[in-house]
């Protein structure tokens, strides 16, 4: 069973909606046993997302914890952070600029 909870407003809830509805899809791994084998060493969504790139054929895996980021790229894994993204955005013209939120 999936599950999305989202909470109070401006957390972008009507956004993440529509997203789901229109290009978000979700889906199940297919080699338990790779994912069990790997959730050994890194958390249980890490390790399926690092699955999942392997079973589509994804071009791109967007993962932020550092030890599951050295797990992806051992693994031939092609990653970006989230900074990695705003700065992709950036570059694109998609966002004007990136600087911290302080």
């Amino acid at each position: 069973m999936n599950t999305l909870s989202i909470a109070g407003e401006g957390t972008g809830q009507s956004d993440i909606i529509k997203a789901m509805d229109e290009w978000i899809e979700v889906k199940d791994v297919i080699n338990r046993l790779a994912l069990e084998s790997l959730k050994i060493h890194i958390g249980d969504g890490e390790a399926a997302s690092i699955i999942l790139y392997r079973e589509i054929n994804a071009d791109l895996l967007a993962i932020n914890d550092l030890k599951a980021r050295g797990v992806a790229s051992a693994m031939g894994v092609h990653i970006i952070g989230t900074l990695g993204i705003l700065r992709l955005a950036k570059d694109r013209g998609m966002v004007k600029q990136v600087k911290p939120p302080f």
